[in-house]
């Protein structure tokens, strides 16, 4: 999640309700090895059973796939880098937040990323 994280940072994480996580959060999951994964939010939908999103790196190439709900383990609020704080909700990290799903989805648009195969139905989970 580089550049928004860098080594040595300390990631604040907090449990959330999968109904308040929006389009540009950043959200820590379990990926299909059973890693934990900070991503962003590019992409949510419902269906029963609850939401799915759709994640991926700010400098990844492709999707995470289609993650349901029960895979997020929560919210991204907060960073700490050499005794600064930093708080996710800040206008500017919005911004910026905002800037990496709008490359994600014009990446998409142009076939260069998918979280859905042509049938649109199964995820192609890419780690």
């Amino acid at each position: 999640m580089q550049p928004l994280i860098r080594d040595g940072d300390v990631v604040l994480v907090e449990p959330c309700d999968p109904g308040s996580i929006r389009l540009a959060d950043v959200v820590l999951f379990t990926n299909n090895l059973g890693m934990a994964v900070l991503h962003r939010v590019i992409g949510k939908h419902q269906e029963k059973g609850g939401y799915h999103f759709i994640l991926q790196g700010d400098q990844a190439p492709h999707t995470d796939g289609v993650i349901p709900q029960t895979e997020i383990l929560g919210k991204l609020v907060g960073l700490e880098r050499h005794d600064m704080q930093i708080n996710m909700s800040q206008p500017s990290l919005q911004i910026l937040g905002w800037g990496a799903v709008l490359r994600s989805k014009l990446g998409k648009k142009l076939g260069k990323t998918s979280a859905m195969d042509d049938k649109g139905g199964q995820a192609n989970r890419r780690f």
